[in-house]
């Protein structure tokens, strides 16, 4: 009884068959979503013919605001 092979696949052969499910993606979490941002933020991107770029940060520092310039705002922001 132990070794026949007469009845092997019984169970599976019985069992209805179900459709595989749509599997949405799931949002990337802990060192995995650190990794993407950190990738997304500082690593040198290459651009069409091989030159390099440094990925473009949000909000650009601007050099000059008017007759303020950037020595004058780092020495405020030091002094905050």
């Amino acid at each position: 009884v132990h070794g026949s092979l007469a009845r092997a696949g019984k169970v599976r052969s019985q069992t209805p068959k179900v459709e595989k499910q749509e599997k949405t993606k799931k949002r990337l979490q802990g060192r995995a979503k650190k990794r993407i941002l950190f990738n997304r933020r500082f690593n040198v991107t290459t651009q069409h013919g091989g030159k390099r770029k440094m990925s473009v940060s949000p909000i650009p520092i601007p050099l000059h605001f008017g007759f303020f310039s950037l020595t004058n705002i780092s020495y405020s922001l030091f002094c905050l």
